[in-house]
């Protein structure tokens, strides 16, 4: 198992690990961007409960956010946990 430090962003997530917190189009839903922690350099979205699934579910601690359930990633095959802030692999 691996940790890597998220870092949270006010703009689009530009380096691995990097998140960033956006309330979408409808501006009732919120989403976390961010940049894969395996390096991949792909960027994926995380909608926020009570968006419809599939959706996280979030702590509420915006300086370091846990989400559940677990984050993965089908186009690089990154699997883990967004944990107080922080990228934990399976």
């Amino acid at each position: 198992m691996t940790t890597l430090k998220g870092t949270r962003t006010d703009k689009l997530p530009e380096k691995s690990g990097e998140y960033r917190f956006v309330r979408d189009e409808d501006d009732k839903s919120l989403s976390i961007w961010f940049r894969c922690p395996c390096g991949c350099n792909g960027v994926g979205r995380l909608p926020i409960q009570p968006h419809p699934s599939p959706s996280w579910a979030w702590d509420g601690n915006s300086d370091a956010p846990t989400l559940y359930p677990s984050v993965h990633n089908l186009s690089c095959g990154w699997h883990g946990w967004f944990r107080k802030g922080d990228w934990v692999s399976c």
